[in-house]
């Protein structure tokens, strides 16, 4: 299994992480932010939780980044014309970069 069930956002799936990586699905959550939908869905593993969101409407203008802010790693690219954003606090941020790059690919399905 490669994605979440019935989870999607502008046509593309969020990833289960649960077997290859230890990442579980916990809740998922939207929100509007100048004019776009943000979906977010978070994971926990262990003590730590990530959030990777998918922002409505055409890509921002950023491939792979990553960067952090008060704490917390956020690692951005765009995938199939839509920017994904995944972050996390107390995650390393090559854990992250490696999530992301699992799906920076257009594969079949997502």
């Amino acid at each position: 299994q490669t994605a979440l069930p019935g989870v999607r956002a502008v046509g593309l799936a969020f990833p289960y992480w649960g077997d290859r990586f230890g990442w579980q699905a916990t809740g998922m959550r939207t929100d509007q932010l100048d004019g776009r939908r943000l979906t977010t869905v978070f994971y926990r593993r262990g003590g730590a939780r990530i959030a990777y969101t998918i922002v409505g409407g055409s890509a921002l203008p950023a491939r792979l980044t990553t960067w952090t802010d008060g704490g917390r790693t956020i690692v951005t690219w765009t995938r199939r014309g839509h920017t994904c954003v995944l972050s996390g606090r107390n995650v390393p941020a090559g854990a992250l970069q490696i999530l992301a790059a699992s799906e920076a690919r257009d594969r079949t399905g997502y």
